[in-house]
């Protein structure tokens, strides 16, 4: 081949410099800089640019000598990292190839976690070739969130850092064994939630999500810690790593116990550790500056509850429901100044409540299993509804010797007035918590048991296992009752009314964006939460022919709480909407009600 030819073919290069070196490009740098000498300034990258820019250089087919590819070989094959940046379709159909041959461990998990849904493709070669679909869109400009819910994802094919602008990441019942080792190529993500996945660690580098403002991760028994270093202090003073999370959700996990790097969770606001065999509890746990809510229910391989010490958390409700073997509070548990709601029902094990309980917030709920309600009643006074039938204003009943000098000294700077509206605004508190714990009971029913909580004794909805007779919504009464309130023009519009107007932009900055997109997510998430939802055609969704599974049942309790949250806002539509027996199993303790509170109660909604 003549020269000349042969380096017409050469990629040409001067028109930019070569970036690592090469004949003249630092003196091209330094020209380009206005100054022989002067260094020029490297531009400024934000986390998900760096990310992208590491990803891309490092695979550049300008750094690394290409390869000829080998031909595909039968069964599978090592995934190797890729010498060029391919295509992303050609690297998800070799994934594809690899994971349909090599079903070793995920697989078995997979279709576990989906044993009771029978509407997911179950051939694993349209199901990966499914996932595969899903990423590649979500590669597309615009996506800001990516949703694999039962569709197998073993683990992330490779070139992750084109997923780096999402924001909201769901990966739900996947067979997902691990995450990327590095991380950071999610830079962008704001929410991720990990669900009934055989799941056994997190990588350390998921501490470079600094975006991150919420964790969850339920049904992944199998991963029994959290990375040592989820956010840490630099020498200036700097806060690294989770620096932004507000929400650390784990529920049925093998947890026995957190890390220390917990306390520098600088703008933790809720941590529910639920049904999870957490042991210890450090007093750090008090130290964080915005924790509200620390919810343990369930944890019952925990002993004892640590002190308070100087403890400045703003905390408000402490959850240690079914905490069957706590043996002891900490005795300066006053020191909970803001305390609102402290749950101790189920606690068997737990003999004495401390002295200086009196001393918590007046306005604080206090639920105690019933061989401590005595000395609850000794330690500080009980407010109780008027009994069923008396009319007239409801005033607390006082049960303590210094309960009535406290009521006389308060009675002077409140007024009757006040005190009827506080103690409705509690009496509503209560009756909202009610719902959503009767709700959350319902759903793990379906979910985690299997069972159809709409009738007698909750008997599976499995085929094979449930009722002959019940095997449609239509065969269900309260279910097919529901239907027919669906369809009601009433009812739709107390739903529209409850949701409220579509949520506005009013702030077009990132942050604002972000929240505008989790806004409207809850809003329609409000506007559907019902059996009456509609097809692109029009049609019903949800019919009296419609199967009972998981997917329609969990439908069904979405519309039972929608109707109970109508019915607490407008008590006349009692009459229209009128109580439905559940029943719910005793082992399902996760968010159950199944014990009388000690707080007031509405008389009309139970």
């Amino acid at each position: 081949m003549p020269a000349a030819a042969e380096t017409s073919r050469r990629p040409t290069t001067s028109a930019r410099p070569l970036p690592y070196g090469g004949s003249g490009s630092a003196a091209r740098m330094n020209e380009a800089a206005g100054h022989p000498l002067r260094t020029p300034q490297l531009p400024q990258l934000s986390d998900i640019e760096r990310a992208r820019f590491h990803s891309v250089t490092t695979d550049s087919q300008h750094l690394r000598p290409v390869r000829p590819r080998m031909p595909p070989t039968e069964g599978a094959s090592p995934l190797r990292r890729s010498t060029a940046l391919r295509p992303y379709r050609d690297v998800l159909s070799q994934w594809q190839r690899h994971y349909n041959a090599d079903r070793n461990d995920w697989h078995s998990a997979w279709r576990q976690a989906n044993s009771n849904n029978p509407q997911i493709e179950t051939r694993t070669g349209r199901a990966l070739k499914a996932t595969a679909y899903l990423l590649e869109d979500a590669t597309q400009p615009g996506r800001v969130a990516l949703e694999l819910r039962s569709v197998p994802l073993p683990q992330f094919p490779d070139q992750a850092f084109r997923l780096s602008h999402l924001q909201h990441m769901t990966i739900d019942a996947a067979g997902l064994m691990e995450l990327p080792d590095a991380m950071q190529q999610f830079a962008g993500l704001e929410t991720l939630t990990l669900a009934r996945n055989p799941l056994r660690a997190l990588p350390a580098s998921i501490a470079s999500l600094s975006r991150l403002r919420e964790l969850s991760i339920r049904a992944c028994p199998e991963l029994t810690e959290l990375p040592e270093s989820l956010a840490s202090t630099d020498a200036s003073g700097e806060h690294q790593g989770l620096v932004n999370l507000q929400s650390l959700r784990l529920e049925r996990t093998g947890i026995r116990s957190l890390p220390a790097s917990i306390a520098n969770l600088q703008n933790l606001k809720s941590l529910k550790i639920r049904n999870s065999p957490l042991s210890a509890l450090g007093p750090a746990i008090h130290q964080l500056p915005k924790l509200e809510e620390l919810d343990l229910r369930g944890c019952t391989a925990l002993r004892n509850y640590p002190p308070i010490f100087g403890g400045n958390a703003p905390l408000k409700r402490l959850i240690l429901k079914d905490c069957s073997n706590l043996l002891t509070l900490p005795l300066d548990i006053h020191r909970l100044t803001q305390l609102e709601k402290l749950d101790l029902r189920g606690c068997v094990n737990l003999s004495r409540l401390p002295s200086l309980i009196a001393q918590l917030p007046a306005n604080c709920i206090i639920l105690v299993p019933p061989h401590l309600q005595a000395q609850l009643d000794q330690h500080r006074p009980v407010a109780r509804p008027a009994e069923p039938g008396r009319t007239g204003p409801t005033t607390p009943i006082l049960s303590s010797p210094g309960a009535s000098n406290r009521a006389r000294a308060s009675s002077s700077a409140t007024t009757t007035t006040e005190l009827l509206r506080a103690v409705a605004l509690e009496l509503n508190k209560v009756a909202l918590e009610r719902i959503e714990d009767t709700a959350q009971a319902m759903l793990s029913t379906v979910i985690d048991e299997e069972r159809n909580p709409f009738l007698e004794g909750a008997p599976s909805y499995l085929p094979g296992r449930r009722p002959a007779d019940a095997t449609t919504f239509g065969q269900v009464p309260v279910l097919r009752d529901m239907l027919a309130e669906s369809r009601d023009l009433e009812f739709l519009q107390r739903v529209n009314d409850m949701a409220g107007p579509s949520p506005r932009i009013e702030d077009r900055s990132e942050e604002g964006l972000s929240r505008h997109y989790t806004e409207v997510s809850n809003w329609k998430a409000q506007k559907s939460a019902h059996l009456g939802v509609v097809d692109h055609l029009g049609q019903f969704v949800y019919h009296e022919g419609s199967p009972l599974d998981a997917a329609t049942l969990a439908k069904a309790v979405q519309m039972w709480k929608t109707r109970e949250l109508i019915v607490n806002a407008h008590p006349q539509d009692r009459a229209r909407f009128p109580e439905f027996a559940v029943h719910i199993p005793e082992q399902v303790s996760d968010d159950s009600d199944d014990e009388q509170p000690t707080s007031p109660e509405p008389s009309g909604h139970q």
